[in-house]
């Protein structure tokens, strides 16, 4: 990620009450927004007005989670410690260590007590958007799903995905030999067939630390590169060896392979339909929610300067 002029934190592009929202913010998440869109050398490839179109996107972004927090501190709603070192943990996983950590925000212009105020406030933000669905939700029934299958038929198609079950077994990275033989020996029997894997991951007694998950469908690049590069060579039915990654010992079994572009069939797809449905009704209740916050909120936007600087102008 290129390094942002820090000067960029004193030109305000928009206001939302009291609150300012600058061009650095903005650059940071643009480039962040940038990274699906980059080729093997870093370079962007987007034309101006796709830039200008995903630079909107990430202001109108930055306001509604703006909104949301206002909303949370209006609330009196707070994090929790062992709420904020549970997600504090999760977004240093893959670093070597804390100085890593560092090292890498501070590439970023950041210092890890700018990350850990902006973790507090994304959590915040969070529990507001879960409470304005929760409860709200409606379960989505299979004829839902069928309705919305056939009126958008066209959609219903895309890159190769994959059925993936998971049985994974956490361990330290660092784990002396003799621990992770024992888990070894604990996930092992999962890695015998299809017959052998559906009786591990079903089991209610599991040991600790050990984890079934069914993922769904995937497309490639959605998981860990590895567990990624050993699920998408193998066939409907077959079951993996032990693949070790950074967190731990990992199983997968491939349930089901549907192919690049053609017509998934409602029966493969149903259940990841109704999921979809039902997140959609959750942005959607959100959006609703963030429109009176909008309604009974002082918000100025002021971007033409760089608008006209790529292009639109």
């Amino acid at each position: 990620m290129p390094v942002i002029d820090p000067k960029l934190k004193n030109v305000v592009v928009a206001r939302i009450n009291d609150t300012a929202i600058t061009e650095y913010d903005i650059s940071s998440g643009l480039e962040r927004a940038y990274d699906p869109h980059r080729d093997t050398k870093g370079k962007v490839r987007l034309l101006p007005n796709e830039q200008i179109d995903l630079r909107q996107a990430v202001i109108d972004r930055m306001i509604t989670r703006e909104l949301l927090y206002q909303e949370g501190k209006h609330r009196g709603i707070e994090v929790r410690d062992e709420e904020f070192e549970t997600a504090l943990q999760i977004s240093m996983q893959g670093y070597e260590s804390m100085e890593h950590f560092a090292a890498v925000l501070d590439l970023q212009g950041q210092t890890p007590d700018d990350f850990k105020l902006q973790l507090r406030r994304d959590l915040i933000t969070n529990k507001v958007a879960a409470s304005v669905v929760e409860g709200r939700r409606q379960d989505i029934s299979n004829e839902d799903a069928r309705a919305y299958y056939d009126q958008h038929r066209n959609q219903m198609q895309g890159p190769e995905t994959r059925h993936i079950l998971l049985i994974e077994l956490a361990l330290d990275r660092y784990a002396e030999p003799a621990e992770e033989k024992a888990a070894q020996t604990l996930i092992t029997p999962g890695t015998g067939g299809a017959k052998q894997f559906m009786h591990m991951f079903e089991t209610k007694k599991m040991p600790k630390g050990m984890v079934c998950s069914d993922l769904g469908f995937i497309t490639r690049g959605q998981h860990h590169p590895l567990l990624d590069s050993v699920a998408f060579r193998m066939q409907a039915g077959q079951v993996s060896r032990i693949v070790r990654t950074e967190e731990g010992l990992n199983v997968m079994y491939v349930k089901n392979v549907l192919e690049e572009g053609c017509i998934w069939l409602f029966e493969d797809i149903v259940e990841n339909l109704k999921k979809t449905i039902y997140e959609m009704q959750s942005v959607e209740m959100v959006n609703d929610f963030v429109k009176e916050l909008h309604r009974t909120s002082k918000v100025l936007v002021n971007d033409a300067a760089t608008e006209q600087r790529l292009g639109k102008g």
